[in-house]
């Protein structure tokens, strides 16, 4: 179904009087009928979130052309733009791969708005923007000679570098994609749980992982989505680590955390301070990996009070189940023991920390911090109750 602008518009204030999809179809004013029960859910659906209603409706507009560029050059979707008559339209889209496309920059030039959607993240970015994300990914595989590390090590890169990210929303709810799309995580340092697991997850595809992006509810909310974090089954000789393995990289990064003493000289590590403690030392923002190889089949105990609700593959958004009964249990009952983790970490931080260019004796100490951290913390997250971002 295709409608112009002004058309759609009207349309989400027919839709802002209802509450939900059901009672729209059966009480929708006389005459307003549409070519399926499918097309009007499409448009219900975009209209209710303010997110993606804009994005939305540029698919279903009769003033957007889209160009549906996956699995083509550059050479291909130019071809393509030079055979329409792009003058009818106000608006391209341009489906691509997050892959490379080199001298798309080019299509700048064309008097025309474009917007790019790529696989693996929601919504929609201008071409510097994608341009400027794909350099980032570029520079981190020029950057680091991954072709001999484990699969573990090659995850435990790609972590470090994803929690680095400040935790920061938007401020402004209409934009909050900025916070979630990739390409715009670059441009306004925004991000959230959904804009960590999709940077995480690509950056492992950059390296040759697959992974999986699950969506979770709050039992105590149960109101929609509250959180999301990665998945991946890891196969890795190395350090005998087999199974599904649960990765939150919102959960660990970049708060401030520290070293602390008390006033009776005890130290422990937080990432509070009392007036009546002092700092000993300012810990690195990468130093958590309290939510770093959960295994699946331990996932009630590190998460109590929540329901996995969807599983989908990476980058192509295909899901793998959705269900507010599906359980991580049965999808894996291999992993190692926390025990077992504790005792390789170690290891594997110390061949990732010399990649990324760490000085031996800067290792040594951040291996003490992370492992005091996650042995004293880890424990006590089992019993805790999570705060969803």
């Amino acid at each position: 179904m295709k409608l112009n602008d002004q058309a759609l518009e009207m349309l989400r204030n027919v839709f802002s009087y209802y509450s939900s999809f059901e009672e729209f179809y059966n009480d929708r004013p006389f005459g307003l009928n549409f070519d399926s029960e499918e097309d009007a859910k499409e448009l219900f659906d975009a209209a209710k979130d303010d997110d993606f209603w804009y994005l939305t409706m540029y698919y279903i507009s009769s003033d957007s052309l889209v160009i549906k560029g996956q699995n083509k050059t550059l050479d291909d979707i130019k071809e393509e733009l030079n055979n329409k008559d792009i003058s009818k339209y106000k608006r391209i889209i341009l489906e691509l791969d997050n892959k490379n496309y080199p001298g798309i920059e080019d299509l700048n030039d064309i008097n025309i708005d474009i917007y790019v959607k790529y696989s693996g993240t929601p919504g929609f970015c201008s071409i510097d923007e994608f341009t400027n994300m794909r350099a980032f990914f570029n520079t981190f595989m020029e950057t680091y000679p991954t072709e001999n590390l484990s699969s573990l090590e090659k995850i435990t890169l790609a972590y470090d570098h994803v929690k680095f990210f400040e935790y920061q929303d938007v401020d402004d709810p209409e934009h909050s994609l900025d916070s979630r799309n990739m390409a715009k995580i670059f441009k306004t340092g925004n991000i959230v749980c959904v804009g960590y697991t999709y940077l995480f997850c690509q950056l492992l595809k950059e390296m040759g992982i697959e992974s999986a992006v699950m969506s979770v509810l709050d039992t105590e909310e149960n109101d929609g989505f509250a959180h999301a974090r990665a998945i991946v089954n890891i196969t890795d000789a190395k350090y005998n680590i087999n199974g599904l393995y649960i990765f939150d990289p919102t959960w660990d990064s970049s708060e401030e955390m520290y070293l602390i003493e008390t006033p009776d000289g005890k130290r422990y590590y937080d990432n509070e301070l009392d007036n009546d403690e002092k700092i000993i030392k300012e810990l690195p923002r990468t130093i958590s990996y309290n939510y770093f190889l959960i295994p699946a089949y331990e996932y009630k105990k590190y998460f109590p009070n929540e329901i996995i609700d969807t599983f989908e593959m990476y980058p192509s958004n295909k899901e793998v189940g959705i269900t507010s009964d599906l359980n991580v249990d049965v999808l894996s009952s291999e992993g190692s023991k926390f025990s077992e983790i504790i005792n390789i970490l170690p290891d594997v931080l110390r061949t990732t920390k010399r990649i990324e260019g760490m000085s031996e004796d800067k290792i040594d100490e951040y291996i003490d911090d992370a492992m005091n951290l996650i042995i004293k913390k880890r424990f006590n997250i089992m019993s805790s109750t999570h705060r969803f971002n």
